[in-house]
This record gives C-alpha cells, sequence and structure tokens, in this order.
C-alpha cells in the first residue's frame, strides 16, 4: 500500500470513530451513553497514547472508566477477538463490546477481561454468578467484561433474566454492555479457566487487555483469604445502591426483618427448605432485643412450569401470620419486578434471614448490617452469622453482635 494510501486510511478511521461516538452522545439524557473526551490515536512511533472515555450516568452515579488506546491503523474488527500483547484494544473496540458500567470497570483500562456464563436455571443462581464473577475480578486484578447470555432469556420460573437484570443494575441501557455476547457468537477467548483458582494462577500469562471466560464462578470460596476480600465493602455497597430509591412496605420507625422461605420447587421435608420452627425462634429471639420489629417473610408457592406439581399451599404460611409477620406469597413465576421488590427489602432490612438458596444469596451480598443463614455456607462474609448451629458456644455472642449491627443500621 502506498504512502498516500495509507495516511488516507489512517484519517478515515479516525473520521468514522469521531462520528460513532457522536452519534452515541445523542443518546436519551436518562440513560447511560459513552463519549469520548481523550484522543484515541498514537504517535507515529506507535507508542500507545492515554484516552479516557466517560460513562455519563444517571443523575445518581457518576461512573468513570479509562483505557489505553493503539495505533488507529488497527482496523475495528466486526467480531472482536481476545487482543493479543501486541496488540491492545483501542478505546473505541473496548467499551462498547464489553459491560462498561462503573462496577465492571475494576482497575486501569488494560487490565485482563474475566466473561462468565449465563446459567441456564433459576434468576438467583443466574445473578449469583455474576456478582461472584465482579469479585473475583475485581480481587484477582481483572475488568469484567460480561456475561455470555442465552438466547432465550427466560429463567425456569419464566422471568425475563434481561429485565431482571436491568432492574438490579439500575436501569443502565443494555445492561451496560453486560450481555454483549450470546452463547451464538462469542468472543475469541485467550484462555478459558474452570474456576477462580486455576484464573489466579495464570494471571501473570494473560496480555493487557486479554479476554478471559470462566463459566462459572461460584468456587471463589477456594481462593485463599478471607470472604471480605473478594467481596470488599465498596464493591457490596456498589451493587446495592440501585436499589436504595426503591419504596419499601416496611412500617417506619420501626426495625425492619426481611426472611426468605425457599419453598415452591421444593417438596415438603426437603433438607433445603428449612422447617417454619427455625423462622420462629430467631423471630422470638430478634423480637428480644429489638424493640416491635416489622417482620415480612417472603415465599414462592407455584412450582416451575417445568415441573407442574405443586407443594405448598397459602395455608402453610399460616402459623407466621399468628406471629404477627407480614406475608408475601408470589406466584413465583414470569415477574422480574416481584423479585427486584423481594430483593430490596431484603438488601435494606435490618435483619435479613436468608434460605438454602442462591435467590437469598445475592441480596446478602448486598445488605451490611445483620445476616443470618441457615448453616451449610463455608467461607461467608463479615456480618453473616449461622442461625442453626445453636449450641455452638459462639452463638450468643455471634447473635448479640448481628443484633448490633442491626440496631446501627450500618451501610457497606
Amino acid at each position: 500500500m502506498s504512502r498516500s494510501k495509507q495516511v488516507f486510511a489512517l484519517v478515515l478511521t479516525v473520521v468514522c470513530v469521531t462520528w460513532y461516538y457522536h452519534l452515541l452522545d445523542q443518546g436519551s439524557p436518562s440513560e447511560y451513553r459513552i463519549t469520548q473526551t481523550g484522543a484515541a490515536v498514537a504517535s507515529q512511533t506507535g507508542t500507545p497514547e492515554t484516552a479516557v472515555a466517560k460513562v455519563l450516568p444517571l443523575p445518581t452515579v457518576a461512573p468513570t472508566i479509562s483505557a489505553k488506546a493503539v495505533t488507529a491503523a488497527n482496523a475495528i474488527p466486526s467480531v472482536q477477538s481476545s487482543p493479543n500483547a501486541a496488540a491492545v484494544m483501542t478505546v473505541s473496540t473496548a467499551i462498547p463490546r464489553t459491560c462498561f458500567m462503573e462496577l465492571c470497570n475494576l482497575h486501569d483500562g488494560q487490565a485482563p477481561r474475566l466473561w462468565v456464563m449465563e446459567h441456564t436455571d433459576g434468576a438467583g443462581h443466574r445473578m449469583k454468578n455474576i456478582l461472584d464473577g465482579l469479585a473475583v475480578a475485581q480481587t484477582v486484578g481483572m475488568n469484567f467484561g460480561g456475561v455470555v447470555s442465552l438466547k432465550h432469556p427466560l429463567t425456569d420460573q419464566h422471568v425475563d433474566f434481561k429485565k431482571l437484570a436491568l432492574g438490579f443494575f439500575g436501569g443502565v441501557t443494555d445492561n451496560g454492555g453486560l450481555f454483549y455476547y450470546n452463547e451464538s457468537g462469542p468472543p475469541k477467548w485467550f484462555a478459558k479457566v474452570n474456576d477462580p483458582r486455576e484464573l489466579l494462577s495464570k494471571m501473570s500469562s494473560f496480555p493487557a487487555g486479554a479476554f478471559v471466560y470462566m463459566p462459572s464462578a461460584n468456587d471463589w470460596t477456594n481462593l485463599n483469604g478471607k470472604a471480605s476480600e473478594v467481596y470488599p465493602s465498596k464493591l457490596r455497597a456498589g451493587f446495592a445502591h440501585p436499589f436504595a430509591s426503591r419504596p419499601l412496605n416496611f412500617a417506619p420507625g420501626r426495625p425492619t426483618v426481611a426472611m426468605h422461605l425457599r419453598r415452591a420447587d421444593l417438596p415438603k421435608g426437603n433438607f433445603r427448605a428449612t422447617p417454619n420452627e427455625y423462622y420462629y425462634r430467631l423471630a422470638d429471639l430478634i423480637r428480644a432485643q429489638l424493640p416491635s420489629p416489622d417482620i415480612h417473610i417472603w415465599a414462592a408457592l407455584k412450582n416451575i412450569p417445568a415441573d407442574p406439581q405443586d407443594y405448598w399451599s397459602p395455608v402453610d404460611f399460616d402459623g407466621f401470620k399468628e406471629r404477627g409477620m407480614s406475608v408475601h406469597l408470589d406466584k413465583g413465576q414470569e415477574d422480574h419486578e416481584d423479585v427486584l421488590v423481594a430483593w430490596a427489602h431484603m438488601v435494606r432490612a435490618d435483619v435479613y434471614v436468608m434460605s438454602q438458596s442462591s435467590f437469598a444469596y445475592v441480596p446478602a451480598v448486598l445488605n451490611c448490617r445483620c445476616v443470618i443463614f441457615p448453616g451449610s455456607i463455608g467461607k461467608h462474609l463479615d456480618n453473616w452469622m449461622d442461625g442453626k448451629d445453636v449450641e455452638r458456644g459462639s452463638f450468643n455472642d455471634d447473635f448479640m453482635a448481628c443484633m448490633q449491627r442491626a440496631k446501627e443500621g450500618r451501610p457497606c
């Protein structure tokens, strides 16, 4: 190619990139969008110049992210591939095709990016994998690229997971690039790993901007260190922020308690269907420490559509009503807003009593006050306590410390 043609190609690339960002900046002011505020071109020597892309937020959030550009002669690929050390992603290719929410950009713009898969079952397990993936990424020094999503958005309860995630992360357009890729068209991965420990062991081999795929982040508990190092308060506060403005049904001026019971898909007697008596006992203990707490129960009644047999009925929850608790029984199908309403109460309750489920885990991560889990959690966050093993010597001290956090109402 002649020198004049090379110059023409360079100029054309810069013009196209500039026009692209101009179009992005014309979006609705109520949506996240991208504007270019740095030069996404390099010097004639090929040395990368610093370029900054700002993500313009909803009024309550002000995220910014940075990245470094390579030579403008690098063509923008139609399908983005994982770059090697000699070809770091440009701003124009990196930002639109990866998650550009503030929560996803945890480190320098050239850090490798981690993707996880969208699970195929319930809303709780799917969201748990995203949160765990974000937590693992910040722990090992990566940014979060996003989720390789399913072509069909419905969970096994027929909840539209894309709509659920849209509400969960605060109404960001297209979830801030969170679901840019799906299973039919993933990018070319620099590496695939099986679990967080393998990811950590291979971090030094990843070049700048490498795309790395780890389908499941659930085994983050096998990483060394405390749970709070994987899920630091700042990250948890970022997750919880969109729920701060949601209206709640709690009575004003009273301590608030949210309890989740896993029912719907579990037959009576299943070990994960923690008995009502467990919750009654905890309610009595809580009432002995907190003045007139407003206690609310959430549970789903209907089984998944693939299994039409229902195991539970409203009468199974009469004991809670008789004990002065408010009971919320949703149909457990097809309504993502019901899920968000339940999670909002669990996130912001002074005391949150979990069930044995991924659905319960999600808001527990976002609640930094008193969280009580029913055993069976190997590594838990600092503000969580085991509510089942009442015979252990530390139970009373653990419970009283939890009640103190509830009284303080401490945020993340």
